[in-house]
């Protein structure tokens, strides 16, 4: 697979992050976000939905 998108290093000075924690975490979201594929993401899916199904059984049974 061939990483096609915007050019963070020169999209930067235009997303206006305030504090330079927020700007080290969102370069490295960028940089991880280079590894995801549509397996990976179909898996995060399935974990999130079994997740949210289990919360809400457990809310359920304890009303």
């Amino acid at each position: 697979m061939r990483w096609e998108g915007v050019d963070y290093a020169k999209a930067k000075p235009r997303l206006g992050i305030k504090t330079p924690a927020s700007a080290e975490q969102d370069e490295r979201f960028a940089r991880e976000a280079k590894l995801a594929s549509t397996a990976k993401g179909e898996a995060m899916i399935g974990i999130a939905v079994e997740f949210a199904a289990n919360r809400l059984r457990q809310m359920i049974a304890a009303s």
